[in-house]
This record gives C-alpha cells, structure tokens and sequence, in this order.
C-alpha cells in the first residue's frame, strides 16, 4: 500500500508545481506584453521564431516571447474553403504591421500572413479583389475569453493534487507505523561516496612537485598520506577545470588518482589558494624514476600497461543503469611521463587533469557547458616535445573533435612507451643500458623551441629510434616496436585506439615469456644498471648533436632543467619562468639555465647506432 502512495505523491507534487510553474510563467509573459497566438496541430512548423519550441497554455493557444506576432500559412482550396497547415507565433515582425491575418499569395494555392495582436491569426482573410470566403474573424473579447478558460483545468488540477496529498499522507502514515522497511542500499561501486576531506582538516607536510599552474604537496589527515594540489587565485580556472572532470560519474579507477575533496584556503601571503585533495603516490612522477632507475622487462610491462589502462578509462563512455549514469569521453591533452605518477607495487597512475576536457563528436565541455569545435576555437594546449604532428602544424580536424583529441593522446602516449623501453636493461642482452633521455633529447636538446621540433616531426617526420640491439626475433620486442610505432603514426585516423594499445601490451609478458622457453632460458635474471651508481664524470659519455658534442647525461641541474619545460597554450616560451614562493612552507624553488643545443634541419630521417664501448651515438641516414 506504501509503495501506490508514494507513487501518487510524486505523480501529485509533479503535476502541482508544473501547474504552479505555468500560471507563473504565464502571468509573467502577459505582464511584458507578450502574446497570445493561435496555434495549428501540424507538426511542421517554418521559420521565423527564435526558440523552435512550443509553449502552448491551452489546446490550440501559444504563448509568444515580448516583441512576437502572430502567422499563418495556409491553402485556398477550389471548393471555395481554406485549409490551414500551420499557425502560431512570428519572429519578423519588419514586414507584419497589421492587426489582421491578411493572405499574401504563394506558389500554387498557397498563402501566407503574419500580424500583430493577441489572437490576430485566429481570423484569416484573402486579399479582397480575390472574393474567398473567410473565416469568422475572432475579436478581443472572445481571445480573452479562451484565454480564461484555459486557466479552468489548473485550478481543478490544483484540488485533486490536494486532496490526493492529503490522503496519501494518511494512509501512508499509518502503514510507515505497523512497519518501516528497511532503506534500499545501492552498490558502492554504482553510487560511490561523495568527497568529504574538508582542506581545513588536512595538515600539509613539504613541497613533492611545482608545476605551471601550482604546487603539490604531502600532506596528511585521519593518520592517511594524501596529497594537496594547490592552485593560486589567478589559476582558478585550472582548478575548476580540474575538479569539473573528477567529479564527473564513474571516473573511479586503479589507474587514476582518487578525488577525496576540494576546498580554499588562506596562504601566508593572505592571498586565497584553491586546493584539490588526491590520492598519494609514494615514488612520485615517473620521469623522475626513470631518471634514477632501470626497469625490468616484468616492470616495463606493469608500467606501461597500467598507464595506458588509465588513458583508456579516461578515452571510454562507460554507461551504467540505462542512460542514468554517464561517464564521458575524456580526452587529456598533456599525457607525458612527469603527468604518471608512480605508486608502490610500480603501477602508473594518470594525473594532472587541468587541460583535460569532456567532449562528444564535435562538442567539449568547459566547466559542464557545451561548446561547439565548429563555431568556437579550441586552445592548442601541451608539453612542446609530446605534441601531435597535426598539433605542431595546426591542422587538427574539429570537425570530429573526440576523435582528434583521443589521436593526439595516442601519439603521446606512443613516445611515453618509447621512453620506458628505452630504460629497460632486460632488451639490451646484457649490454650497458644507456642513460635516460627525453624523447628527442638526442636532436634537439633539453629545451626545444617549437621551430625545433616542429621542423623535425612535421617536416621530416622524424621519430625517437630504436636502439638496433632490440631483436624482431624476439615477437614480444617486435609487438612492442610495431605499437609504438603504430600509436606516434604520421597520419592521425592510422593511430590505435587506447583499449587496442592495451590489449597488444597485455600479450607481452606471455610473447617474451615463450620466447625464452625456445631457448631454454627460464625468465630474465633482473641487473641494476651498472651506471647508476658511477659518479656522474665517469658515465658521460659523449653525442654528435648538429655538429657539436654535448654531454649525453643528465647532471643535477640538467635534471632539474628538464623537469621544468615550458607547458605550452597558444604561445610557448623559450625558457621556464621562475616558480612562485612557496606560501605554505615557506621554501623557494631554483630553475637552472640550460645551453640550447641547435640541430641542422633533416632531409631524412635518422638512424640511430649505439657503439656501447665507447658511449658515442653515431647517425646514419634513410631516405623515403
């Protein structure tokens, strides 16, 4: 009996506000002037209005917005009857001064008038020296007329809904009172908790990461590691941006930062900092780690699997419950190793969401409001050395603006599987694994200016190499080379999809595996990198660079450089600015200057032979 109540309730407290809601909105239009117009039931209806939608106020009556009038389109028929096809309100009101719905002649039997008035089209008429029978014109008193009584089934709307109220609430307080059923509980994973840390109650304990828009933190709160992301007041825009997207439905994922809350809080300087409470991860960015560490080839695997599972949730409409809950298609737009963070067991988790966006064919979403990529220009946003040939030349298709986006992902994700292989000692055979590089670190040197790197991958279409010691015998190493080079393709619609680069990543471990087994090698023995723990002079060895030798290694402050390159919009600057004081704990971060290495544009691309007795990188060329 609960149940038919509550239901009759809802149906009772739906029909009394939209009953409410149109007399106020009715009253509210006659009190501007706007007016009332005889409408047609043809479906069809033909320009003119600003708003296609239909406001009837009762069968055969629609309310116009201020400043409408009031059409006709309607067929003279031979037997001396006119026909009408459709009637409502008018938005061109430069050629309707009239307060009669007189007939201007169409093609064929056709006519058409509009006019000004309440109900002025309720009465139409044909032009005289043509004698058509004509409707009976409808004067003012019979519109007002109508009008009044289509208010009659609102007020006796009004008194059902009351007095079904009423009796619903009796009778369900009876039945609630022999007995209370217990209350529906949904799945957590279907209707996840919302993010309660308040900024207040977390306590902030030193600086792990400075970024572009703002600084990151370890911080902690309930005896739980967690970290900060902080956003100054002139970056508030990142900081809703970045929190539109967690709070989006179903974002939960092993592969991406936990959202626990959000909040302000006053710095030391008295300025107002946004701040995002995430999930912490412990061995931080995996540039870094790269940096300082080599990886196994079981390591790798989990590495870039993992990473790319978390682009792939993101890139993924997932739908749960019918069309009740939708995540959409997020697309990143600066995916790169210092935006992977690295947790204990050595997954990758996706992070740094500010330049991410919601979109939908050719829509995105800014802040939850839509926008059209036709008529609206997208920013060209990223970290210089990560971006898409279409991006470096700007002729990304927004014509399909989901898919553009996903392919730019594609490609950078392409040079973040590169730069993890490229640490993996297990794919050298034993020989000495070289030093860590940024992908085109080798061309065009730690800081690149976009002519650099645009002459490079657009005109010469040239992409990281793969050292020759990476055998195709191996059909694990031969995947692997054919994904890479199937996600940083030249052509953007070749790309792989996300869920694709996956699953050809999760049949490594098993290819390489086999293989071995061919061999009679049981697994891979894991080996530290013997260069690790050289001072820093004795493992330099040296490249030829555009006709000039420079250090292949990263020393503490070119290290420190790197991570600092210029994130780029519309603009991109030569050298990274200073980071701003830190108002929470009080420290100051140092940026290094770099010599910008100059590189000879290419006419073919490169091929790159690794002499490891002596540490140089010697270049060949192939020509297409």
């Amino acid at each position: 009996m609960a149940r038919p109540c509550i239901t009759i309730l809802a149906g009772c407290l739906v029909l009394l506000t939209g009953a409410l809601a149109e007399v106020e909105v009715d009253a509210e239009a006659q009190s501007e002037g706007a007016p009332l117009c005889s409408y047609s039931k043809e479906d069809v209806r033909v320009g003119g209005t600003e708003d296609s939608s239909v406001n009837l106020v009762s069968p055969g009556v629609e309310q116009c917005k201020p400043g409408n009038g009031c059409f006709a389109f309607f067929t003279y028929k031979p037997n001396k009857t006119i026909e009408i096809r459709v009637k409502g309100c008018w938005g061109m009101l430069k050629d309707c001064q009239s307060e009669t719905c007189v007939g201007e002649p169409r093609p064929g039997d056709s006519y058409f008038c509009c006019c000004m008035g309440n109900m002025c089209n309720l009465g139409l008429e044909v032009p005289p020296e043509r004698d058509y029978p004509t409707l009976p014109p409808g004067t003012e008193d019979e519109s007002e007329e109508a009008v009044d009584k289509s208010y009659l089934w609102l007020w006796a709307l009004l008194i059902v809904a009351f007095v079904l109220l009423g009796t619903c609430i009796v009778v369900g307080t009876r039945h609630w009172r022999k007995s209370s059923p217990p209350p529906l509980v949904l799945p957590p994973e279907e209707h996840p908790a919302s993010p309660c840390i308040d900024l207040d109650s977390v306590k902030i304990l030193e600086t792990i990461g400075q970024g572009r828009f703002g600084t990151a933190y370890r911080a902690i709160v309930d005896e739980e590691e967690v970290a900060v992301k902080m956003f100054p007041q002139h970056h508030k825009s990142s900081y809703i941006n970045e929190k539109y997207i967690y709070s989006l439905p179903l974002m939960e994922h092993s592969n991406l930062l936990s959202y626990l809350g959000s909040g302000e809080r006053v710095g030391q300087d008295g300025n107002i900092y946004y701040g995002l409470v995430l999930s912490y991860c412990p061995k931080g960015r995996l540039s870094t780690y790269l940096s300082e560490n080599t990886l196994t080839w079981s390591t790798f695997c989990n590495v870039a699997l993992s990473a790319t599972r978390g682009l792939a949730h993101l890139h993924s409409e997932i739908r749960k419950g019918g069309k009740d809950i939708i995540k959409p298609c997020i697309c990143h737009r600066d995916f790169n190793t210092r935006n992977l963070l690295l947790t204990e067991n050595m997954s990758c988790v996706v992070s740094d969401l500010g330049f991410a966006i919601h979109t939908q064919g050719s829509k995105y979403y800014i802040n939850g409001e839509e926008q059209h990529a036709e008529t609206s220009s997208l920013t060209d946003v990223g970290t210089l050395r990560y971006m898409a040939p279409e991006v470096l030349e700007g002729a990304v298709n927004l014509r399909d603006c989901e898919a553009a986006l996903k392919q730019i992902d594609i490609y950078a994700l392409g040079l973040v599987l590169w730069e993890c292989a490229a640490r993996c000692h297990d794919l050298y055979q034993g020989l000495q694994t070289p030093p860590y590089m940024l992908p085109f670190q080798a061309e065009i040197g730690l800081h690149p200016t976009f002519e650099q790197v645009q002459v490079l991958v657009v005109r010469n279409k040239a992409r990281p190499l793969f050292p020759s010691v990476w055998k195709d015998t191996n059909p694990a190493i031969r995947l692997l080379k054919e994904t890479i080079d199937d996600c940083w393709d030249y052509d953007a619609e070749a790309r792989l999809s996300a869920m694709c680069v996956e699953g050809r990543l999760s049949e490594l471990p098993a290819l390489w595996d086999r293989y071995k087994s061919s061999l009679g090698i049981s697994g891979v023995s894991p080996t530290m990198n013997p260069l690790m723990n050289l001072p820093m002079s004795q493992r330099s060895g040296e490249m030829i660079n555009g006709g000039k030798i420079i250090s292949n290694a990263i020393t503490p402050r070119e290290k420190e450089s790197s991570v600092s390159e210029a994130t780029v919009e519309t603009t991109i600057t030569g050298s990274p600015s200073e980071p701003p004081v830190d108002v929470f704990l009080g420290k100051k971060g140092t940026f290094y200057d770099t010599e910008h290495s100059i590189i000879h544009p290419l006419h073919s691309r490169m091929l790159k032979l690794l002499d490891m007795s002596s540490g140089f990188v010697f270049y060949t060329w192939k020509i297409y």
